[in-house]
């Protein structure tokens, strides 16, 4: 299970790739994530029900697998 906490002095980072792993990520409704990634590979990683709000803060990915990591409901604006 990977929380917040692992997150917290992560503020460079720029590439997180946790696909394949099986991965629960584990953070609150209202978290907002220290950094800012360019490549965000969570594929068949436990990321949330519902989708993610903190994936709205990231501004400046271009790269974005979130196939079969246990999403659901609407994707927000």
């Amino acid at each position: 299970m990977v929380t917040e906490e692992h997150f917290r002095n992560l503020g460079y980072l720029k590439t997180l790739m946790l696909s394949s792993n099986s991965f629960i990520l584990n953070v609150g409704s209202d978290w907002q994530p220290p950094f800012q990634v360019k490549t965000l590979a969570v594929a068949s990683c436990h990321i949330g029900s519902p989708f993610p709000a903190w994936l709205k803060s990231q501004d400046n990915l271009t790269y974005l697998d979130l196939s079969n990591a246990s999403i659901s409901g609407f994707i927000p604006c």
